[in-house]
C-alpha cells in the first residue's frame, strides 16, 4: 500500500511539473510573439516617420539597401545552387503558410494565399511598411542564392490580391 501511495505521488509530481511547463512554455510563446510584434511596429513608425519627412523615396533607400544585405547574407559556397535547390531550401515553410508550387516547363510558379507576415501585418495596421520591408525583399533571395535564378512577381497579398504570385527561373536556359 505504502509503495502505492509513492507511485501515485510521483505521477502526480510528474503531471504537475508537466503542466506547470506546459504554461510556462505557452507564456513564453506570448512574451515572444508580443515582442515581436513591438518590434515590427517599431520599425513601421520609423519608416513612417522617414517618409514624412523625407517622402517616398525612404521605400526605395529601405529596399536597396535591404537587398544588398539579403545579397550578401544569402552568398555561400553550397554543393547545390540549382532552381531546384533553391525551391527547396525557400520553400519549405511552416504550417503557419498555405501555398502551392507547381513545376512548369520554365521554372516553378508559387502560390502563397496564407502568410503569417501578412495576418500581423493586417492586424497592426501596418501592411505599406511591411510590403516594403518584406515582399518587396523577396526579389533579391534568388539573386543571393544563385544570380542566374530569376524571380517575377505580379501579385502579392500585402497588396490586397487573393494570392502571392512567385516565379522563379533561370535567366538563361541551363545545358543539361
Amino acid at each position: 500500500m505504502q509503495k502505492k501511495k509513492g507511485l501515485l505521488y510521483v505521477n502526480r509530481f510528474y503531471a504537475e511539473t508537466g503542466k506547470i511547463i506546459k504554461e510556462h512554455l505557452q507564456e513564453k510563446e506570448k512574451l515572444i510573439q508580443l515582442w515581436m510584434e513591438r518590434a515590427e511596429m517599431g520599425r513601421a513608425i520609423l519608416i513612417r516617420l522617414f517618409k514624412k519627412h523625407y517622402g517616398e523615396e525612404v521605400y526605395k533607400i529601405l529596399v536597396d539597401t535591404r537587398g544588398n544585405e539579403i545579397i550578401s547574407e544569402m552568398k555561400q559556397e553550397r554543393d547545390d545552387n540549382s532552381l531546384e535547390a533553391f525551391i527547396k531550401a525557400m520553400w519549405t515553410l511552416p504550417e503557419s503558410f498555405e501555398n502551392t508550387i507547381t513545376k512548369t516547363e520554365s521554372g516553378y510558379q508559387m502560390k502563397v494565399t496564407k502568410c503569417p507576415m501578412y495576418d500581423l501585418a493586417k492586424r497592426l495596421g501596418i501592411i505599406e511598411e511591411d510590403f516594403y520591408l518584406i515582399c518587396e525583399n523577396d526579389q533579391f533571395v534568388p539573386e543571393g542564392f544563385n544570380p542566374s535564378i530569376g524571380f517575377k512577381r505580379t501579385k502579392t497579398l500585402m497588396q490586397g490580391h487573393e494570392c502571392c504570385d512567385h516565379f522563379y527561373y533561370y535567366k538563361k536556359p541551363q545545358s543539361k
